[in-house]
């Protein structure tokens, strides 16, 4: 297989003149899709769920929120995947969220092994 550089594109013209290059740029950035309403926040509140999992409950509930508004946003998505991106994102959300409330009630059983240990 042979290997493909920059400078071979250049030579034989692919990039023809940058003026080119800018117009296909800007092609591409005008098409773009919105992403879907819900996926982002998921993210957000995913993070801060495995952030927050120390504090008791704030971590739990972060991340019921995070798979929640991606179940919402995987759900407004059916039947419109031509219209909107972000199921990735979606799916990240959900899997952050799903995180953060396994990692809280781990640190509630170490918490409470520790305080069973502690008692004896």
């Amino acid at each position: 297989m042979e290997k493909f550089y920059i400078f071979q594109a250049l030579q034989k013209g692919t990039f023809c003149c940058w003026n080119n290059f800018l117009e296909m740029t800007e092609q591409s950035t005008k098409e773009t899709k919105p992403t879907i309403p819900g996926a982002g926040a998921s993210i957000l509140w995913g993070l801060a769920g495995l952030i927050l999992f120390p504090l008791p409950l704030i971590g739990v509930v972060c991340g019921v929120v995070a798979i929640t508004k991606a179940q919402t946003a995987k759900t407004y998505l059916k039947g419109r995947e031509e219209e909107y991106l972000g199921e990735a994102t979606a799916k990240l959300g959900y899997r952050l969220g799903i995180t953060a409330v396994i990692f809280a009630h781990l640190g509630y059983l170490a918490v409470a092994a520790y305080l069973r240990m502690g008692m004896q």
